[in-house]
């Protein structure tokens, strides 16, 4: 059973603290960072058409089925229905995106600063299905759209630990915002 989970960075799936065996697929790791990112129900038909590039037909959706099969012991959670997919994970397996997305939300800066160390790089760094268009096309939107959260998160913590004097602190955390995103002017600034 999977226990740990991190979409921010390089794509990690531990299962009993080593690589879980649907690292060995990368569609499987396709559609599982599919449904823990957008957390909602899809159908098979969008699913296949998504990660197999193109409308979806008896193939891929025999692609999908087996696919599903094998996941299902990795899994646990994940809900598929003859039409509908879904997986949401239960509290036992850590997932780096809802940690930040939760402190993103939250007030508790030091939290919030914590949750920070969790962000290793763009979403699923390196990762890519040359053959799916769809799948690329959406991971480019997700990674702009989590980037954006990360450099509020960063600048949130900066200013924080600014306005306290905390000038260590917030020097570290400047230096790690810079380190992963470069190319930021308002990181270069702090």
């Amino acid at each position: 059973m999977i226990q740990k989970i991190s979409l921010l960075g390089p794509l990690e799936i531990e299962s009993d603290g080593q690589a879980a065996e649907i690292m060995k697929s990368k569609q499987g790791c396709a559609l599982l960072s599919y449904l823990l990112v957008t957390r909602r129900v899809h159908s098979r038909e969008s699913i296949a058409a998504l990660i197999w590039d193109g409308p979806s037909t008896p193939d891929t959706l025999r692609y999908l089925r087996k696919l599903l099969y094998r996941l299902g012991p990795l899994l646990p959670e994940l809900q598929v229905s003859r039409h509908q997919v879904a997986y949401t994970p239960d509290d036992h397996v850590a997932v780096d995106l809802y940690t930040l997305t939760a402190a993103l939300a939250g007030s508790d800066i030091e939290s919030l600063a914590e949750a920070l160390m969790l962000y290793r790089g763009e979403l699923l760094a390196g990762f890519h299905l040359p053959e799916a268009i769809g799948f690329a096309e959406w991971l480019a939107v997700e990674r702009e759209r989590l980037r954006r959260l990360a450099a509020d998160g960063f600048r949130t913590v900066c200013d924080a630990y600014a306005a306290s004097a905390h000038w260590q602190q917030g020097i570290a955390v400047a230096r790690r915002w810079l380190m992963l995103d470069p190319l930021d002017e308002e990181a270069q600034r702090r």
